[in-house]
């Protein structure tokens, strides 16, 4: 029992460290955030979406229930990460994905709450698999 939970405790670790990897070292993979728009008024909320489609059959391995995750990012400093604050389940699952079912999770930041100033910004979608796998960041202003 003690030698599972050691085990257990070291792969949650691999999921939190950070190590990951580009999209495009998986060539038949695409990751890709989509705003609601490229100009926003401060305290506006954001309209965001990920996108994760396939060319060819293709099976990822998870840690742990967070699919995905979103990054903001302000001139190298990150001001929101979808993530942050939330708990999820521990569990390795395998998803497998197919070429004519890509899959689609939307949120909205609500920037009134985030008190963020006007500026050039950059939102980065990331799969949670396990490696990570990062898509090409989007940028957009808030004025």
């Amino acid at each position: 029992m003690k030698r599972s939970v050691i085990f257990l405790s070291l792969v949650c670790l691999g999921c939190f460290s950070g190590i990951g990897i580009s999209a495009s070292a998986i060539p038949e993979l695409t990751i890709k955030a989509v705003l609601d728009q490229t100009n926003y008024r401060k305290g506006s909320p954001i309209g965001i979406a990920l996108l994760i489609y396939t060319k060819n059959e293709l099976s990822l391995t998870f840690n742990s229930a967070k699919l995905y995750d979103f990054k903001l990012n302000r001139e190298s400093a990150t001001v929101w990460q979808w993530s942050s604050g939330k708990m999820f389940a521990q569990s390795i699952v395998t998803r497998n994905f197919q070429p004519d079912q890509p899959l689609v999770f939307s949120e909205v930041i609500e920037t009134s709450k985030l008190n963020l100033k006007p500026g050039k910004y950059t939102l980065t979608p990331i799969l949670g698999s396990n490696p990570v796998v990062t898509g090409e960041p989007v940028s957009f202003q808030i004025k």
